[in-house]
């Protein structure tokens, strides 16, 4: 966060474009699996049995698939986001608007609100705090180091989230 330069748009939103390859596979690693992943799917592998895992083994492969078809289609358009591609690919700003309010307000509904409620329940579980002094945390916390250091800080971050998701999961399988 110190270290960032953060003198310019591109410096803060885009970390002056200078970032490692791990850096930025680690925090696409993170940014799929948090911690609302790792406890539905324990929930759901408690209820139903060893069914979970077989849909888990099975999206590496039809993402890998996905990839394949479709980044070669991306990169020959031109284009970075899908609303963007649809803009491209059926000429009106309309379908590009509603599709990125529509990802924006899943997003903010949908993962965001049930990562921070569930980490904060995990934060309540270890720590004895209550839900709300949690979350109040949680969100003082990103917020101090998203907006100070920028979007290097967050990279940096999640490579450290990483590698405390996959340490918690290993130690989680071996206790199990």
């Amino acid at each position: 966060m110190l270290s960032s330069n953060r003198g310019t748009v591109e410096d803060f939103f885009l970390a002056g474009r200078n970032l490692a390859w791990w850096s930025i596979g680690t925090s696409l690693f993170v940014s799929n699996v948090g911690i609302g992943h790792l406890v539905a799917l324990a929930g759901t592998a408690a209820t139903s049995g060893i069914a979970v895992v077989a849909v888990e083994w099975s999206a590496p492969f039809l993402l890998c698939v996905l990839g394949w078809i479709f980044s070669p289609i991306y990169v020959k358009a031109g284009v970075v986001t899908m609303p963007e591609y649809l803009r491209k690919r059926f000429g009106s700003r309309r379908i590009q608007f509603l599709l990125a309010i529509l990802y924006l307000f899943l997003y903010i509904f949908n993962r965001v609100s049930v990562e921070i409620s569930t980490g904060a329940m995990v934060m309540g579980v270890i720590f004895d705090w209550d839900v709300y002094q949690a979350t109040i945390f949680f969100l003082t916390f990103i917020s101090i180091y998203t907006i100070s250091g920028g979007f290097a800080t967050v990279i940096y971050i999640d490579a450290l989230h990483a590698g405390v998701v996959v340490l918690g999961s290993v130690l989680l399988m071996g206790f199990g």
